[in-house]
């Protein structure tokens, strides 16, 4: 006769405190961006083969997709898998590409197939030449972040106060509250593509994907960049609030799996402004410099 266990009720017991755990990481999972989810599954080791092989299903790859309107570029979706970023703007007629294995930063105009590659080294001296200025207007800004968690889009994420370096007179120097970033709780697989993003968008450095920015003020004259004096910051300014970011839409999906691949028959090309001015975007790009900023809503 075959021996009965003595303690049926644990065998019980045990199945449902793995079920509960199985829920529990589904749950945490399904919260966090796919490359945090990637990570997760394979520190825990949690059903590892299978996440792996259903990322991979139908010639697909998991990535993060973020929707959005930059002040001065306009609107834009962002892609983002592995150690890679791909940001593609104006409908489809510029994209900008990092590829975290080759640690470099691709500039393409799709319908004249044609590309210009440079090393992250390069890119991190310059960013896009549209977008360059806002690099140095950041030199003085510290971001203070929050310690109160939040959400965005049900997307773990994280808040930081803007501290910008004014001058109060007299050669007095003080930081000023000049508006908040708010970005994905989650940091980038590496740090160089949180760079890359901000580099790209000409805005402070944070080490995850940056979701918003509102400056505190408004600048009369359409200068994209930051003015930090107090004689910009006290002037009348109607609305007082600007929005320097906005992500209309954060989500996980898939893209297929040579999305972030350069088409072999693109041809190089010297530089930025080739690029740039190829593309139907060009004019497009110049009035955007000198046109009015529109107020955060």
């Amino acid at each position: 006769m075959a021996e009965q266990s003595l303690f049926p009720g644990r065998a019980i017991f045990a199945s449902a405190i793995f079920a509960l755990v199985i829920l529990f990481v589904a749950h945490y999972l399904d919260a966090l961006p796919v490359w945090a989810q990637v990570s997760a599954v394979h520190d825990t080791g949690l059903h590892k083969k299978a996440s792996l092989a259903k990322a991979n299903q139908a010639g697909t790859i998991p990535a993060v997709h973020a929707q959005q309107q930059h002040m001065g570029l306009g609107k834009g979706d962002m892609y983002i898998s592995g150690q890679n970023v791909k940001w593609i703007f104006n409908d489809g007629d510029v994209v900008c590409m990092y590829r975290g294995g080759e640690r470099k930063v691709y500039l393409a105009c799709p319908s004249k197939k044609a590309v210009f590659e440079q090393s992250f080294e390069q890119f991190r001296r310059r960013g896009i030449v549209f977008t360059d200025g806002g690099q140095e207007s950041f030199k003085s800004v510290t971001l203070k972040p929050s310690s109160k968690p939040t959400e965005f889009q049900k997307f773990p994420a994280k808040t930081y106060v803007i501290l910008a370096r004014a001058s109060a007179g007299h050669g007095e120097i003080r930081m000023i509250d000049v508006g908040q970033i708010t970005a994905l709780a989650q940091p980038t697989k590496t740090p160089e593509m949180a760079e890359f993003i901000t580099l790209a968008y000409g805005l402070p450095k944070v080490d995850a994907v940056m979701l918003d920015m509102t400056t505190r003020f408004y600048v009369a004259d359409g200068s994209l960049w930051f003015k930090t004096t107090d004689r910009d910051l006290r002037a009348p300014q109607n609305p007082k609030t600007q929005s320097r970011l906005r992500t209309m839409k954060l989500e996980n999906t898939k893209v297929a799996s040579d999305f972030f691949d350069i088409p072999k028959d693109y041809k190089k090309v010297a530089s930025q402004t080739d690029i740039l001015g190829m593309a139907s975007a060009a004019k497009d790009f110049t009035d955007l410099m000198y046109a009015e900023p529109h107020p955060a809503k």
